[in-house]
């Protein structure tokens, strides 16, 4: 089932705002494609050779045995005997 009198230049007239935004659309849709492709392809991730790889930054600062500056020394406590209590 067709319409019976179809005037195409009519129907371009009428419509032409839901043209015109669908192809803007479609044109910011391709520009967002080739920006995302080429972004990708000029600026690679550098990849690390297993000699290079960086070192955490916890065993940079702190040397082995030693407790970091900001942790909280807790103060010396004399022992208590259990019987008592003194």
């Amino acid at each position: 089932m067709s319409a019976p009198d179809t005037n195409v230049k009519k129907q371009s007239r009428r419509h032409w705002p839901a043209i015109t935004a669908i192809t803007l659309a479609l044109v910011f849709a391709f520009g967002l494609v080739i920006w995302w492709v080429v972004r990708e392809s000029v600026d690679p991730e550098p990849v690390a050779t297993p000699g290079e790889a960086p070192v955490p930054e916890a065993t940079q600062t702190t040397p082995p045995g030693a407790l970091p500056d900001a942790a909280p020394q807790p103060d010396p406590v004399s022992p208590v005997s259990p019987q008592t209590g003194q």
